[in-house]
């Protein structure tokens, strides 16, 4: 007999991923059930992993942002039932307590990314009045004209950083059962016009800082080398068993990073 107030199935887990641009470093969030979402430090070079606090709420990831050096992110979440409803905010990994804040009362807008380590662009015409105010040391802009791309997917295909004629293709539908994300993605792995691989359903796939192939499903995170990009990928965490808990930042994550 399952215990009162369980569910026969768990909840759906996803991650997404930000990279750092000049370092080996990422964020994950994983999120599952919807409005429930972890941020965690993944240090790539060792693959270890640093859990760090949950938010209550919605986030947005295609508005964040991790500096290049992987030490502050910009994050766009909605907790509608607050005040405010939805805003914009600068933490340090892997913690959401924001060094500096943005209200907004819509999801038109918001997010931003970072042009350099400490030099931050939102995504607002004019950056709104601060209710935390930015720390010196940490520069902040409103976007003037259309934001720069600063993905590294071109046409929904990413060249391998090192075999150019390797390339990592996402084609996208949208959901067509209540269990599936808005948005349902397919990856493959093509040289030249073959096909290497078609690694079917993932939440995210992006080739790393080394060259290997990383992608993931269902809250769990895999590896493969480019050398053996035809072999099944290896499983490097497993987050899907995680459950929400109210987690305290330590007293580093108030201060910007040295």
């Amino acid at each position: 007999m399952k215990p009162p107030g369980s569910s026969e199935t768990p909840p759906a887990c996803r991650l997404s991923v930000l990279l750092a641009r000049d370092v080996p470093e990422a964020v994950i969030f994983r999120r599952g059930p919807s409005k429930q979402v972890r941020q965690i430090r993944w240090s790539m070079a060792d693959d270890t992993f640093q859990p760090g606090q949950w938010l209550s709420g919605r986030l947005y990831p295609e508005r964040c942002d991790l500096s290049p050096d992987g030490r502050l992110l910009v994050y766009f979440a909605g907790r509608f039932r607050h005040d405010p409803p939805t805003f914009t905010a600068v933490c340090r990994p892997p913690w959401f307590t924001a060094l500096a804040l943005w209200p907004d009362n819509s999801t038109w807008g918001g997010g931003g990314h970072f042009t350099s380590r400490r030099t931050l662009v939102l995504g607002y015409g004019a950056a709104p009045a601060p209710l935390v105010v930015p720390p010196d040391g940490l520069s902040v802009s409103g976007c003037v004209g259309k934001p720069p791309r600063t993905s590294p997917w071109r046409d929904n295909a990413w060249r391998h950083p090192r075999r150019s004629r390797l390339v990592l293709r996402r084609t996208a539908r949208r959901k067509q059962a209540d269990d599936e994300p808005l948005t349902v993605a397919r990856y493959q792995i093509l040289r030249g016009d073959a096909v290497v691989r078609d690694l079917g359903r993932q939440d995210w796939a992006a080739w790393g800082p080394s060259g290997d192939l990383l992608h993931s499903i269902d809250g769990r995170l895999f590896r493969c080398p480019t050398d053996a990009i035809g072999a099944a990928s290896v499983c490097i965490a497993d987050f899907s068993a995680d459950r929400f808990e109210n987690i305290p930042p330590p007293p580093e994550a108030r201060r910007l990073p040295g």
